[in-house]
């Protein structure tokens, strides 16, 4: 359980000021000595010996200059240790394993301790000098960390952190909002929860640089979708809509304007292609971190279909290789008939979109490239399911996939992006799977996680594949997804294969009982750590190719 120090922060301003401890002999110099002899190398024991040290100056009645000058000098050891300890829990999916999970917690430790080091400095000097302008500073810098490792590990900011964001943040008015403050908006703005750590991180970057554009401002006339942020509140940016009835919003709700801001981005989106800066486009990270942060500052898409308040259990499945044994060694593969019995429930809204599909005709065509069964390359018995699935408990749906939460512990190992098996358990009735991709997670506190996820097919089909490597011979079989094409929608047949370099400009071959069958990788449609996602059609001279 994650400390409740930056509530105590926020809610105890007048105590901080007086701390219990007597050592106010403190010198600057002993500090430097007592670092030079620190084990850096090992970061866990350091931790626990800088923790143990800023709570001691912590208790200690110091002079705010005294209390700066030694906080400054721990300053450089503390980040650099916080760094190795983000390094030993920035790999891994969701939730974190036990060791892992204990250096987020020292990390979120240490930097609550010197963020209290700072804040009984700032109380202690005159409001709008050097030093309190310097403390707040440093108590935004380590609030920062703090946030970006909720973000990074999919963990709700601890309580009372953005209470003191903004507070320090707001500290010289809208106008003079501080940078770094006006960043981390911008990064919680930008759906977090949604993100990879990777790209947490190069969020963080980009709102880094974009910081400066962002205006806040005091009036709502921008719209009810526009984000505004109540500076008198511990939450990040919300809809203007969300934060209640015009009338009861004080002068303290600030909006983000985000006309310059969104300029600024779609320039650099617009010429990032053609070659930005120097002649050269940007990376594709870049333009996907730049798109993230338009997408959270513009006004919000409506949602395509209702969400439906739901009960009962979803089964889930992570992983392309598990997936593919799952649906290959389950002897009741889903069947049209059993979708069919799902379109009349109340669950759905008039504009599902599997009440468009099913029952319709396309299905009872079931997509198979020769028209026959598939079987593995190697003609043995499937493999059994592999016993990786996990119980969830449903909280909603939409035509478009389904909101499950599920306790930390025994939830099994998720992380966004990754391809999901999932299917729904309803009195004591198993329904089809369906395919799907997680597109956000969240933890609360770390003992509750709740997810989004994305259904992409309400079908797969497991079959095996093999690629020609590079001397021109076949690689080892190895499994893959087909997603049959829903034509009334538009939507074209696609492979979901493991990311391998043969997947690019080379042929794969489908195993059949006639054998292998070049296919024709097309568009690739989404890519993500572990899987890509193309559309395809049968190389000409093969048959008839069941996807144009």
């Amino acid at each position: 359980m994650i400390r409740d120090v930056f509530a105590a922060l926020h809610a105890d301003v007048h105590g901080l000021a007086d701390p219990t401890g007597t050592t106010g002999s403190a010198k600057v110099g002993d500090l430097k000595r007592w670092l030079r002899s620190l084990p850096l190398a090992h970061a866990t024991g350091t931790a626990e010996r800088l923790l143990a040290r800023v709570e001691e100056m912590n208790a200690a009645k110091l002079h705010a200059s005294r209390r700066l000058s030694l906080l400054r000098n721990l300053d450089p050891v503390a980040e650099q240790i916080l760094r190795q300890l983000h390094d030993s829990y920035r790999h891994g999916a969701h939730p974190m394993p036990e060791p892992a999970r204990q250096q987020l917690q020292m990390a979120l430790a240490l930097i609550e301790a010197l963020v209290r080091g700072y804040r009984l400095a700032h109380t202690a000097t005159r409001r709008g000098s050097r030093s309190a302008r310097l403390a707040s500073a440093r108590i935004l810098h380590y609030g920062g960390l703090a946030l970006q490792e909720s973000h990074f590990t999919h963990m709700t900011p601890p309580p009372g952190l953005w209470a003191l964001l903004h507070e320090h943040g707001l500290e010289a008015g809208l106008h003079r909002a501080s940078l770094r403050y006006r960043q981390l908006l911008l990064a919680a703005a930008s759906n977090p929860w949604g993100l990879t750590p990777t790209d947490v991180v190069g969020v963080y970057q980009q709102a880094e640089h974009l910081a400066r554009h962002l205006r806040l401002v005091t009036t709502d006339k921008l719209g009810e979708e526009t984000l505004a942020v109540a500076a008198n509140s511990d939450t990040g940016p919300m809809p203007m809509q969300v934060l209640g009835d015009p009338d009861q919003r004080t002068v303290a709700t600030a909006a983000m304007d985000p006309k310059p801001l969104l300029r600024v981005i779609r320039r650099k989106l617009k010429a990032g292609g053609h070659g930005w800066p120097w002649g050269r486009p940007l990376p594709e990270d870049t333009l996907r971190w730049l798109r993230a942060i338009e997408a959270g500052l513009a006004k919000s898409a409506p949602r395509h279909y209702r969400r439906r308040r739901t009960s009962g259990e979803a089964e889930l499945v992570a992983g392309l290789t598990r997936i593919h044994r799952t649906l290959s060694g389950d002897p009741v593969t889903p069947r049209v008939a059993e979708f069919q019995a799902r379109t009349p429930r109340s669950v759905h809204s008039e504009a599902d979109v599997w009440n468009l599909v099913f029952p319709a005709e396309e299905l009872l065509e079931k997509y198979d490239v020769h028209g026959e069964q598939q079987k593995p390359a190697t003609g043995q018995e499937p493999p059994a399911p592999e016993a990786a699935s996990s119980r969830w408990s449903m909280v909603d749906r939409s035509a478009g996939g389904y909101r499950v939460q599920a306790a930390g512990v025994g939830a099994g190992s998720f992380s966004v992006g990754e391809l999901i098996l999932i299917r729904e358990h309803i009195e004591g009735q198993e329904l089809a799977w369906e395919l799907g991709v997680m597109r956000w997670l969240r933890h609360h506190r770390g003992e509750q996680m709740e997810a989004g996820v994305q259904v992409i097919s309400p079908c797969p089909e497991p079959v095996q594949v093999r690629g020609e490597g590079g001397t021109g011979h076949l690689t080892d079989p190895f499994g893959a997804l087909i997603t049959p094409p829903i034509p009334r929608l538009g939507i074209a047949a696609t492979i979901l294969i493991p990311p391998l370099e043969l997947a690019v400009g080379r042929p794969l071959w489908l195993q059949t009982a006639r054998g292998p069958a070049p296919l024709t990788l097309r568009e690739c449609m989404e890519r993500q750590s572990g899987y890509c996602r193309y559309t395809f059609a049968r190389d000409a001279g093969a048959g008839t190719a069941g996807v144009s």
